[in-house]
């Protein structure tokens, strides 16, 4: 799932493949190797392990006093995680090189790429690709550690939080057929029986139910668990009087299945959020205020697309219990499932 999210998270942000998952493919299988051409990401695979290493981790330098980060005992292990901090960094950099370079060669009266990278490296300059979207206080292009820190930030939140998504959901909605079988006549009623039709972002929206899945499926095993804030001024909460520049630990995996604000809060039941906004505004499946995720509405859509692009043509079947750990992230370790063509249905 990270190599599929990969490519489509890449391709939007860049407007170039980068061959993940065909690449995986001509790794493991004997024969048949499809034959690539040459990706702008020259190693595709290494640079999703890197990412992943360095999603995962962020518990281990946010936690960790920086003394106890050099500690003998645990130093060669900080010191790897370091590098592959600093190789996915490089990588990046080459990456914005060589747009860069793109653009400065891309004649003035030439329509840029439209991509999200793009869009970053002209952000209030001359070849703008934005509405103008500067105000009193963001009126300075990006430099170019904003742009990596953001592309960074995009890839990894993007690849690591989506592919788990997927499957805790793919994992529910296995173990509970009639949400399945729902989900699937909205699609069918929604975009049409023939599997191989276009949809649109439009079309999308149109699907509530999808999207409620979605959210429950969020609600009982939420992907970032943990949020952590910072007070800036001195605050009482819960009857306690706490400094500024407190920290505080938000567990919202256990605040989503209170039983005081949920009926039956570890069943799975997509249809507590049909038809009551209360309960849509309880999920922290994003965030929340001025620090609510950014790329929200790209991940909901790049699920909800998933989802209708498997359980159109697909049948699921699972060959073994999920496998999953939690620490600052809630990570999907292992989901064995087997595809079949659904009957009727032309691929």
């Amino acid at each position: 799932m990270k190599r599929y999210f990969f490519d489509t998270i890449f391709i939007i942000s860049t407007n170039n493949r980068a061959y993940a998952l065909a690449n995986y493919y001509n790794k493991v299988t004997k024969n048949g190797k499809l034959s690539l051409p040459e990706s702008v990401l020259k190693e595709s695979n290494t640079f999703i392990e890197a990412i992943n290493v360095v999603a995962q981790s962020l518990q281990y330098f946010y936690i960790l006093p920086r003394k106890v980060l050099y500690l003998p005992i645990i130093k060669r292990y900080t010191q790897y995680l370091k590098g592959r901090v600093y190789w996915v960094r490089n990588n990046v950099n080459n990456i914005i090189k060589s747009r860069r370079e793109e653009i400065s060669k891309t004649p003035i009266d030439q329509k840029l790429k439209p991509d999200i990278l793009t869009m970053f490296l002209t952000v209030n300059t001359e070849r703008d690709i934005t509405e103008r979207i500067a105000d009193d206080i963001h009126d300075e292009p990006m430099s170019d550690k904003d742009v990596q820190r953001n592309f960074i930030e995009l890839m990894g939140a993007g690849i690591d939080t989506s592919s788990n998504s997927l499957c805790f959901l793919v994992d529910f909605l296995e173990n509970n057929p009639k949400a399945k079988q729902r989900m699937i006549e909205e699609i069918e009623r929604v975009l049409g029986k023939d599997p191989n039709s276009s949809f649109t972002f439009e079309d999308l929206s149109k699907l509530e139910y999808v999207e409620a899945v979605i959210k429950e499926s969020s609600r009982i095993r939420s992907v970032i668990p943990l949020v952590f804030k910072t007070n800036s001024v001195p605050e009482v909460v819960g009857s306690y009087r706490w400094s500024k520049n407190t920290y505080f630990g938000l567990n919202f995996g256990a605040i989503q299945k209170q039983k005081s604000f949920w009926k039956d809060p570890e069943k799975f039941n997509p249809d507590r959020f049909m038809d009551n906004p209360d309960s849509k505004s309880k999920v922290y499946m994003f965030g929340g205020g001025l620090r609510i995720c950014p790329g929200r509405n790209l991940a909901m859509m790049g699920l909800k697309a998933t989802l209708v692009m498997l359980y159109r043509k697909y049948d699921i079947e699972l060959l073994g219990p999920l496998k999953e750990h939690i620490g600052m992230l809630r990570t999907c370790d292992e989901l064995k499932v087997k595809l079949r063509k659904r009957k009727n249905v032309n691929i």
